[in-house]
């Protein structure tokens, strides 16, 4: 089965790259490993195993998505039970604090919390943050945002394999001929969500010289955006001193409007596959 987008809600999952990236994965040898660095939702190494079943395909769940995808059935029943209590809402409707629907919807989300149950998304059906919330206040305005459909991850990471561990771990256990897919936080923003670290812990410059200076070692697909300033990173390493660790590459843009106030910017694919090492 093709998916392409993540079972369940994923900042950052590369949906408007899967043309690309089966595209990519159709040219690469047979028999060859692709590992999904910074697996987060398992996208890519999905759209990847999906468009070629015989590689070798290896996820890195640092970020525990597969705790989430677990609770899929448990998350399906609190959508059930929100569709009954917002029957008389309609899409988009407000639900007025005070109300009896208002005081059951906070019933079922402190009830889903103390089942440990993905809050992030079960809290977005009933607000309109785009903060990842996980929490609501008795005085909230609430709407009901519920989904249409249920969710379902048959088959989405079947034939895959998951590990976790940081990237740095990976890394030292691959072959050289391995291929990569990168895609790290962007450079100095907060990264508590990879790995579930704690608060305040940010991927800065070290980081990603580190990261820089493993991956030309391998093919590799890397997504940044004009974020993060990988490519001028890159450049000013290759004019300071000579070094230039994506080495030969193309690099295909895209750009993304946020449909808010604050201005657009530009997502990257990055390769040199089909470009250097003769493919």
């Amino acid at each position: 089965m093709r998916y392409t987008k993540a079972p369940l809600p994923f900042q950052g999952q590369k949906r408007r790259w899967v043309n690309e990236l089966e595209e990519i994965a159709k040219a690469l040898p047979s028999g060859s490993i692709v590992v999904d660095l910074f697996g987060g939702s398992g996208l890519c190494a999905h759209v990847v195993k999906n468009a070629r079943p015989d590689l070798s395909v290896i996820w890195n769940d640092y970020d525990d998505y597969q705790a989430r995808l677990n609770q899929i059935g448990d998350i399906n029943d609190v959508a059930d039970e929100l569709r009954d209590v917002l029957a008389r809402f309609p899409r988009n409707g407000k639900i007025p604090a005070g109300t009896d629907e208002h005081n059951r919807v906070l019933e079922i989300l402190r009830r889903a919390k103390s089942q440990g149950l993905d809050m992030g998304t079960i809290v977005s059906w009933v607000t309109f943050s785009a903060n990842n919330k996980t929490d609501v206040c008795e005085s909230a305005a609430l709407y009901n945002n519920l989904v249409m459909d249920r969710y379902s991850a048959d088959g989405y990471l079947c034939g895959v394999e998951r590990v976790s561990a940081s990237f740095e771990e990976v890394l030292r256990e691959l072959p050289n001929e391995a291929v990569l897919i990168v895609d790290p936080p962007y450079l100095s923003t907060d990264a508590s969500r990879y790995g579930q670290r704690g608060e305040g812990v940010y991927w800065g410059i070290v980081e990603h010289l580190r990261l820089l200076s493993k991956v030309g070692q391998h093919r590799y697909i890397y997504f940044h955006s004009s974020k993060s300033e990988v490519s001028a990173l890159d450049a000013e390493l290759q004019a300071l001193f000579v070094v230039s660790y994506l080495g030969e590459h193309r690099t295909i843009g895209k750009d993304v409007s946020t449909g808010s106030n604050t201005a657009g910017y530009t997502d990257y694919l990055t390769t040199n596959i089909g470009v250097s090492r003769g493919e």
